[in-house]
């Protein structure tokens, strides 16, 4: 007679471990992330196991999390989907809070299984801005000029001459405002030096 002893359930830990909705890892769009599963095997028959990643998106008004075949699509196009490393590329989910459920099933004994779940949130991408030059600029005063970019582009920002008094330092500013969430605003700053550059021309005879 077989001992139930032979064949245990696998132990499942997560490297990082966010096993409540309220407390979800958040993971910025524009981020890739993994989450590492080991698995302790205690099982004499045989070591074979099959591994098994499942999403489900959840609701975190009432805490409920649902599987839908186009989360299901998603993730069985993951190489990764069958292995204890899952590996999502950036952009891959949309924004929302959803439940990673990972299973490991004993190939000896199908009934002998264990699965654990982790939390992710999936969050707005932080908006950097970046001047450039974004040290100090020099600027001539017969050489610039002063109006936005083609197309009204207001990223870009060229001097008119003589708008800007010389030897003296600005500071410019520009602030992006998130249109889909005003109270996430970036903002970047440049130091630009104005100077008069004096043309000398020199004939000797």
């Amino acid at each position: 007679m077989m001992n139930s002893n032979e064949c245990n359930s696998p132990q499942i830990t997560f490297a990082i471990n966010n096993d409540v909705l309220s407390s979800a890892r958040q993971i910025p769009q524009n981020q890739s992330f993994s989450i590492v599963a080991f698995t302790s095997i205690n099982c004499l028959l045989s070591l074979m196991n099959t591994k098994q990643w499942t999403i489900a998106q959840c609701n975190t008004t009432n805490e409920q999390c649902s599987r839908t075949v186009l989360l299901d699509n998603i993730l069985n196009q993951l190489p990764t989907s069958t292995t204890s490393v899952l590996y999502v590329p950036a952009r891959t989910l949309a924004y929302g809070t959803y439940q990673l459920n990972y299973s490991v099933y004993m190939n000896a004994r199908s009934t002998v299984s264990s699965y654990k779940i982790t939390y992710i949130s999936i969050i707005q991408s932080e908006i950097i801005v970046n001047l450039l030059p974004n040290d100090t600029s020099w600027i001539t005063r017969d050489r610039s000029n002063y109006k936005y970019g083609v197309n009204n582009d207001r990223s870009i920002l060229t001097i008119q001459p003589y708008s800007l008094q010389s030897n003296r330092t600005y500071e410019f500013k520009v602030v992006l405002t998130n249109i889909h969430n005003l109270s996430l605003p970036s903002t970047g700053y440049a130091l630009v030096q104005v100077q008069d550059l004096n043309q000398i021309d020199a004939t000797i005879a």
